[in-house]
């Protein structure tokens, strides 16, 4: 019997499946693993596989779950991303949009990118870090497509020579669920290509014990979040799970203590109760800087910065630090000990750093391992060589295999590999003499202090990911 609410559906697989169809024999397509379509079904014994095979081109395979959940599932996805309505050219437009938006949802993508070409338009969605083409559109679908995204996002549709961003709110079909939608634009040879980054997913539950930090890891982390002063920098690349992480530093301080918490951001990505979010507008005149010095008389507890982009909004934060608030905030830095020299970089004095700073932590996402199709095997002496550490030759690692939890795909979501640096004394020493990458890098592996390439060996081998992803994700580090 399989568990409906944990299917991940391809609503692609859903639009080749007639809706009369589905509706009256109580059947939804969800995957495609191994060239064979599952099909979920009430009774699959009521029902011959070839009969639907022609609707795909592929072999059926019927899979029993409960009718309850199969017909609220069939009535959400049905009326919901395939429903024709008919008339104009206008209404197939408006329908296309909702259907891709309902795409990209119901898959969990972070990002929705359209991408003209000559003769075709390719509809793509970023999940669990990797693109996928969820469809091809001929290319006189793009411009009705184009200008009704861009009257959702409060764009300009006249105007197709200068980029433009924009944002929307989509409520998901079916429930309570509404998710902020970030839009932007920027002419290409083509036309305008159009990506759309989806906010606001599963933001509820967002805690640090679901974030994937290792105990060690959290241990230190909770210890330091609990403080009343000081400065705590969350590091990595564009995409790397950075305001996740604030965000649930701040939902588990709003659980410890009845404190006032000041954000600032560009954008505000999830909204959150009993947080006064400021949303950074440069158009309006609401820049980091000038948000800061105003919030500053609003008695906050906690200060987030969305991210420190200069040595004006650093200086900010750091004297906020030193006047008795909590911040927390982000940095573009490939290493917890990277994300320090970058500060003094951008002018901030090495005795300022070692003062505030309380903890450094880098991170980086790789895909999770389906917890439920997940094979067990072996690292081979091949693969422990690549990866430096060849005691693990021969230990039980776990690989991908597909099921209809995960869509045939083998991983499910995201989770970081972190890298946590606690400043204590031995380090203030060192930021005090002089800044220096390799120096401070040196002293952390003197300490034994785990990297981030360590922690991606310890999920490997507690079968959260696989070697190909520590590998090709985390070797490079």
């Amino acid at each position: 019997m399989v568990d409906i609410t944990k299917v991940s559906f391809n609503p692609a697989l859903i639009t080749m499946l007639p809706a009369s169809l589905a509706i009256k024999k109580l059947l939804l397509p969800c995957a495609v693993i191994d060239e064979t379509v599952y099909v979920l079904s009430a009774d699959p014994e009521s029902h011959k596989p070839s009969e639907l095979e022609r609707y795909f081109g592929k072999k059926i395979k019927l899979e029993k779950t409960e009718p309850l959940g199969l017909r609220e599932k069939i009535k959400l996805f049905y009326s919901s991303s395939t429903k024709k309505v008919p008339g104009t050219d206008q209404n197939e437009v408006i329908r296309l949009t909702d259907e891709i938006i309902f795409a990209a949802v119901s898959r969990s993508a972070s990002d929705i990118h359209i991408n003209p070409k000559e003769e075709k338009v390719f509809i793509r969605l970023r999940m669990s870090g990797q693109l996928e083409t969820y469809k091809t559109l001929p290319i006189h679908s793009y411009n009705g497509l184009i200008s009704r995204f861009k009257i959702l996002s409060g764009m300009n549709i006249a105007e197709k020579r200068s980029p433009q961003d924009g944002k929307l709110v989509y409520k998901v079909p079916g429930s309570n669920q509404k998710v902020d939608i970030r839009a932007a634009t920027i002419p290409c040879i083509n036309g305008e290509k159009m990506t759309l980054r989806l906010l606001g997913l599963n933001s509820d539950s967002l805690t640090l014990e679901k974030i994937g930090m290792s105990p060690d890891h959290l241990k230190i982390y909770q210890e330091e979040v609990q403080r009343d002063n000081g400065m705590i920098l969350i590091n990595g690349a564009t995409g790397s799970g950075k305001s996740t992480s604030l965000y649930a530093s701040l939902r588990h301080i709003l659980e410890l203590k009845d404190v006032n918490i000041i954000t600032v951001e560009d954008p505000v990505e999830y909204q959150i109760d009993d947080v006064i979010q400021v949303n950074v507008d440069e158009s309006d005149k609401v820049t980091f800087p000038s948000a800061l010095k105003s919030i500053l008389r609003h008695d906050p507890d906690v200060i987030m910065i969305g991210e420190i982009r200069d040595a004006e909004t650093a200086n900010i934060a750091i004297k906020s630090s030193l006047t008795g608030h909590l911040v927390l905030s982000s940095l573009h830095a490939n290493s917890a000990s990277a994300a320090v020299v970058r500060l003094a970089d951008i002018g901030i004095e090495p005795y300022m750093i070692a003062s505030t700073l309380r903890v450094s932590i880098a991170q980086k996402l790789v895909r999770k391992l389906c917890q439920t199709c997940r094979k067990q095997t072996r690292l081979s002496k091949e693969e422990a060589l690549l990866l430096g550490v060849e005691e693990l030759d021969g230990s039980i690692i776990y690989q991908k295999h597909g099921c209809l939890y995960c869509g045939g795909s083998g991983y499910s979501g995201r989770i970081p590999v972190f890298e946590v640096l606690r400043i204590n004394n031995s380090f203030k020493k060192l930021i005090h003499s002089g800044l220096s990458d390799e120096t401070l890098r040196n002293e952390m592996h003197q300490r034994n202090i785990p990297s981030m390439f360590d922690d991606a060996i310890t999920k490997m081998t507690n079968g959260l990911i696989d070697f190909q992803e520590c590998y090709s994700t985390v070797g490079s580090i």
